[in-house]
């Protein structure tokens, strides 16, 4: 979220403005999603959440809050990032698996 928010020139580079939108947005993240995971309300996709979220948190223009969405959600997809000892627990998994697919 720092990526897409700083990429977006929101400015929220100090602690206080990062700390109180990032509050503030999972406050509303969180509803959103849960409306949308027990299909209440009008979202029908996670951009949908995205938008609201982004929406209920900042004012901004509804193209803004499109690419916000479309921003986040790229990087959200496109990153990676391992915990401790997750390479070597799928390096490990991906040569017994291949060796399973052999027989």
């Amino acid at each position: 979220m720092k990526r897409t928010v700083r990429e977006h020139k929101l400015n929220l580079d100090d602690e206080a403005s990062w700390s109180k939108f990032w509050n503030t947005y999972l406050g509303h993240n969180f509803r959103h999603w849960i409306d949308f995971v027990n299909q209440v309300g009008p979202h029908r996709s996670i951009e949908e959440v995205l938008f609201h979220s982004f929406r209920d948190t900042i004012s901004l223009n509804d193209s803004a809050y499109e690419k916000l969405s479309a921003t986040y959600w790229h990087h959200f997809c496109n990153t990676c990032y391992f915990e401790p000892g997750a390479e070597e627990t799928i390096q490990q998994f991906q040569a017994t698996h291949k060796r399973s697919q052999e027989r």
